[in-house]
């Protein structure tokens, strides 16, 4: 996600006549499922599960330039990436808000 984030930015520079990328970003780990969903006409490689649900959710609530990250991603991350503790955020379809973290870079 850093990464990506960065090579926008440089992308940005090369660019300044072209209106700027951005992106916000989701991150969360866990279980999900993995596979092709479709029929014989059209299908699609795809990812689903509650884990999935919450990474979109966490990108919604990003801004441009942003990365928010689940508990879990956060514990597997915290020695390599520094965040800022945001709070519990609610996010729509859970019962319990979730602890969120942002990734900071520069």
């Amino acid at each position: 996600g850093v990464d990506i984030q960065k090579k926008l930015t440089e992308l940005n520079l090369q660019h300044p006549e072209s209106p700027p990328l951005e992106m916000s970003m989701g991150i969360n780990s866990g279980e999900a499922i993995a596979g092709c969903l479709g029929n014989d006409r059209r299908m699609d490689y795809t990812v689903l599960g509650d884990t999935i649900n919450v990474a979109s959710r966490l990108e919604g609530q990003a801004g441009a330039g942003q990365i928010f990250i689940g508990p879990e991603t956060h514990k597997s991350v915290k020695e390599q990436v520094q965040c800022k503790k945001i709070g519990q955020l609610e996010l729509k379809g859970k019962d319990k808000k979730i602890e969120s973290f942002e990734v900071i870079y520069s």
